[in-house]
């Protein structure tokens, strides 16, 4: 009975060893080419150069915010520090 819940994990597995890389993954990869081909098999020509500019717009974004984001950001912004606080707080155990 416990060998019958696990063929779907099986085929997934299988299954997921044909899928391509994302197309996001591969152009921050400097792998373009190969990003461009697995859009082309989702996409018709005229909605994939608005794709490829998106894709650009969101590498030339990533490399601005992977610049200006530091450690001490969390702390800086009341949001995100209180965040922080509420998840560090539930990790501690209780006595």
């Amino acid at each position: 009975m416990l060998g019958v819940s696990g063929v779907p994990a099986v085929i997934q597995f299988i299954l997921m060893l044909f899928m391509p890389e994302s197309p996001r993954w591969l152009f921050m990869k400097n792998r373009k080419a190969e990003a461009i081909q697995v859009l082309a098999r989702t996409y018709d020509i005229s909605r994939l150069e608005d794709e490829i500019d998106h894709l650009s717009a969101a590498e030339e974004e990533e490399k601005q915010r992977k610049r200006t984001v530091g450690y001490l950001d969390v702390f800086r912004s009341k949001e995100l520090r209180l965040a922080f606080l509420a998840g560090a707080g539930l990790q501690v155990k209780k006595m």
